[in-house]
């Protein structure tokens, strides 16, 4: 069966500024959401226990396969998708991988480890079906800007792994945005892109942080969460959080045809913050296409 053509963008962190064009309701609600992060009232959705079990154990130094393998079986949805991961175009051998323990010594524990995050993030954002489309997006960008960050990963002189996780989990406090605005609101209908947008915009960053400590993630990625936009005062971090941000860039652009934009993107801040030579700017942008294009088809092919 083709692939789907995947769905356009809906450029939420595109939208305008200081809430232009919102309604007086979308108003009270954006200032009812704030209300709540200032308090630190922030509601975080959970991460399921087999993966945040199954994520330590994969941080230990020593750890025995069973032991995994025995964890992750309990979830036939983490089953599922590991074996379909070990068996990609990425990680496939000459033989089909059958077996959970298989699959788990094709891909790695710290593959292992970012599948375990993808799937959480996932089933956080598309669990509730209320407010799907916007949810559907945050997941997409997610998905989009962690292929584009492993791609830019060597020649960056990063892990690979490493930078697929910077990409997915930079904006991941969206998830309790979304849970909060669903709460908030007394109808679908109030929920409009440019409410959404600005809400992403004001608060992202703090709930992002928030989460990240919930979910127990190691300080670096706490710290991305916490400030990726302003890269260049990210004093302990500054290296992932330029690649959060030019991953972000580099999806925003191309997902909404903004090819002038994209190809401008060669003079980004990001590029010259990381060090990267003018000449080697447009390969390492060709680089970022292929892994968008390749992300949006599996995307595509997967709904």
């Amino acid at each position: 069966m083709p692939a789907l053509p995947a769905r356009k963008a809906l450029g939420l962190d595109r939208l305008p500024a200081e809430g232009q064009g919102l309604q007086a309701r979308e108003q009270q609600l954006l200032a009812r959401v704030g209300l709540r992060v200032e308090r630190r009232q922030i509601e975080l959705p959970q991460m399921p226990s087999t993966s945040s079990g199954a994520i330590e154990l994969c941080a230990r130094p020593h750890v025995e396969i069973h032991e995994i393998v025995a964890l992750v079986e309990r979830d036939p949805v983490l089953t599922s998708e590991l074996l379909r991961i070990a068996n990609s175009v990425l990680y496939a051998g000459n033989e089909p991988a059958t077996t959970l323990r298989e699959a788990v010594l094709r891909v790695g524990l710290r593959t292992l480890r970012s599948m375990l995050y993808a799937v959480s993030v996932r089933g956080a954002l598309l669990g509730d079906r209320s407010l799907a489309t916007y949810a559907e997006e945050v997941w997409r960008q997610s998905s989009s800007c962690a292929a584009i960050a492993r791609a830019l990963a060597k020649p960056l002189g990063m892990d690979p792994d490493h930078a697929f996780l910077i990409g997915l989990l930079h904006d991941i406090g969206k998830l309790p945005l979304l849970a909060m605005v669903r709460k908030a609101a007394l109808k679908e209908s109030e929920v409009t892109p440019a409410l959404v947008g600005r809400m992403f915009q004001l608060h992202h960053e703090e709930a992002g942080a928030a989460l990240a400590q919930a979910w127990r993630m190691p300080a670096e990625l706490v710290e991305v969460a916490r400030r990726h936009h302003d890269f260049a005062n990210n004093a302990a971090h500054g290296r992932p959080a330029a690649l959060a941000s030019l991953a972000h860039k580099i999806d925003l652009d191309l997902s909404l045809g903004f090819e002038d934009e994209f190809r401008a993107l060669a003079d980004a801040p990001e590029l010259e913050f990381l060090g990267v030579p003018a000449e080697r700017r447009p390969a390492l942008l060709a680089l970022a296409r292929a892994a968008y294009e390749a992300q949006q088809s599996e995307h595509g092919a997967a709904r």
